[in-house]
């Protein structure tokens, strides 16, 4: 068979992909969203910055221990019955909202005024077992609110813990022993229990990587449906198509065509990338430090901690999975005779890629071994979940080999499908068809 009549023939492919991509930058749309998305990947540091500042603040505003503001208390006497010793400097007010009220011991509580407050410490017997018991009390007249107080209650428990603590001769490392907690796992067997010793990733770093690489995979699904269905319509629609197949055999053209998007995709992401990069870096140089705790569990610098190979796996299974999501917005956008039937493709594609999203979401809080193997297997969730569960020890090798393999091949398939019907479909302008009629055109040849 010649080359000329050989429909898998790529000559003409370069010209294509060259075409496409001029067009794709002289397009207003296409350089418009590529500037929106880089400015809103670079305005996301500063957004978050003041998102979070701001809750901080509401927060402060609403916890009167946060000293900000000033409660007016002026006295708080203290009757101390516990025979614990709790001086003033165990009650730690100095940097909260109570820290101008002073202190002072009595034997019995006096008449209080209404910026006054009593605190009666004592020892109390409940079903035969001794405890003890912090009461605040405040003036049928004060200015103070119950909440004020009642926070200022809560406060006053850490350091009488500490007070008696101090007084039974507990040194602050045994304190932090007795303070921390203890947990217990579910019964496991051997295996599992030597398995979980040699993960060198945990449950909730599995989960993390999962759901940041869901999202990305949905994201370029829905950019892949999006852009080369449109492209296709619209040079089908201005007839432009017709002429290229002239010269360009059906497989030149549409690897063209989808090369060319995904290199747009690409350089839409590397460009929105580089400036959260930016941003990240330039507002870490204005961000109080009383925040830089919360704002570090919403970065993405974790994933460093995969390691250089598994960075690279998981990159080329996106790429694998963004060229299966364009090969089929390839084939269904050439099946629609009019730009309205565009969005049904594209809903079409979006739907594909929903199912595996939300699978890839709930699935890593289940730890359940045969369902991440089947997920990792089924080609519509193997794209958001085989890559990371395989780099993270989750699902065994041969698993992750095995549903790459399903996938590649259907990538293949599709793109022979393609192929074979793509010059008819683009040439056709009688009405929509659907993925079984474009199977059944497939075997009438190209």
């Amino acid at each position: 068979m010649k080359s000329s009549n050989n429909i898998y023939d790529l000559t003409g492919f370069s010209k294509v992909y060259r075409f496409t991509i001029e067009q794709t930058f002289k397009s207003p749309t296409y350089r418009t969203a590529l500037i929106m998305f880089i400015v809103m990947a670079f305005l996301m540091g500063p957004l978050t910055m003041l998102g979070g500042m701001a809750g901080m603040n509401a927060a402060k505003d609403s916890d009167v221990m946060a000293g900000s503001d000033k409660v007016p208390a002026t006295t708080m006497y203290v009757v101390n019955s516990s025979f614990v010793d709790f001086p003033e400097e165990l009650m730690n007010l100095e940097d909260t909202s109570f820290s101008d009220m002073k202190i002072q011991e009595a034997d019995t509580l006096p008449k209080l005024g209404a910026t006054e407050i009593g605190l009666i410490v004592s020892r109390k017997n409940v079903d035969g077992e001794d405890s003890y018991l912090l009461e605040t009390v405040i003036s049928d007249d004060s200015e103070l609110t119950a909440h004020e107080v009642e926070e200022l209650s809560d406060y006053l428990i850490g350091g009488f813990n500490d007070a008696r603590l101090k007084s039974a001769d507990v040194s602050p490392a045994q304190t932090e022993l007795l303070g921390s907690g203890l947990t217990t796992g579910g019964v496991q067997s051997e295996t599992e229990y030597y398995e979980a010793k040699e993960k060198k990733f945990s449950s909730r770093q599995v989960s993390s990587f999962a759901t940041i690489y869901c999202i990305a995979v949905f994201i370029l699904a829905t950019l892949a449906a999006s852009y080369v269905v449109n492209t296709v319509m619209e040079e089908k629609v201005s007839k432009l198509v017709e002429n290229l197949l002239v010269s360009v055999r059906p497989m030149a053209l549409l690897m063209g065509k989808i090369l060319a998007i995904m290199s747009y995709v690409g350089i839409l992401l590397v460009g929105a990338g580089a400036a959260a990069f930016i941003s990240n870096k330039v507002t870490g140089l204005f961000i109080p430090e009383e925040m830089k705790e919360v704002t570090s569990e919403l970065n993405f610098a974790s994933l460093t901690e995969m390691g250089i190979w598994r960075i690279a796996v998981i990159l080329l299974c996106l790429v694998v999975s963004f060229f299966l999501m364009s090969v089929l917005a390839g084939i269904l956008g050439s099946a629609c005779t009019k730009l309205e039937d565009s969005q049904s493709a594209v809903g079409t594609i979006t739907i594909f890629s929903m199912v595996g999203y939300l699978v890839g979401m709930i699935i890593p809080g289940m730890e359940n071994k045969t369902v991440d193997i089947i997920a990792s297997i089924v080609p519509v969730t193997s794209p958001f979940i085989a890559p990371v569960y395989a780099v993270t020890g989750r699902i065994p090798i041969w698993v992750f080999v095995l549903g790459m393999l399903i996938l590649i091949s259907m990538t293949f398939l599709l793109l022979m499908l393609g192929a074979k019907v793509y010059k008819k479909l683009i040439v056709n302008d009688s009405k929509k068809l659907g993925f079984l009629e474009i199977i059944k055109l497939s075997r009438e040849g190209a």
